[in-house]
């Protein structure tokens, strides 16, 4: 699976969150203080690879991570955000 996360300050958290809830996406968004996203941060090997996201996006298909991305992309246009794809590989490197 694919995990998204945005990380940043301010408005941008609820302008992304808002952005990938209404591109159909919301019921694949997790935030702190869910299980689901508990479980996501405490899953890295290494502590020191840990992050914190604004939130995590678990999509379940392709084409739901194509519609994430390109929502991304346009609201990166509109209010810069940092974001990163996990995969299932074995690096220190977030």
């Amino acid at each position: 699976f694919y995990t998204a996360y945005t990380h940043n300050v301010g408005f941008e958290l609820n302008y992304i969150g808002a952005a990938l809830g209404e591109s159909g996406l919301q019921e694949r968004l997790s935030y702190a203080g869910h299980e689901i996203f508990e479980q996501q941060v405490n899953s890295y090997f290494s502590v020191k690879a840990r992050l914190v996201p604004h939130c995590i996006l678990l999509p379940h298909n392709a084409a739901e991570v194509s519609l994430a991305l390109k929502t991304l992309v346009e609201a990166n246009k509109t209010n810069p955000c940092q974001f990163a794809i996990r995969g299932n590989g074995h690096t220190t490197s977030p």
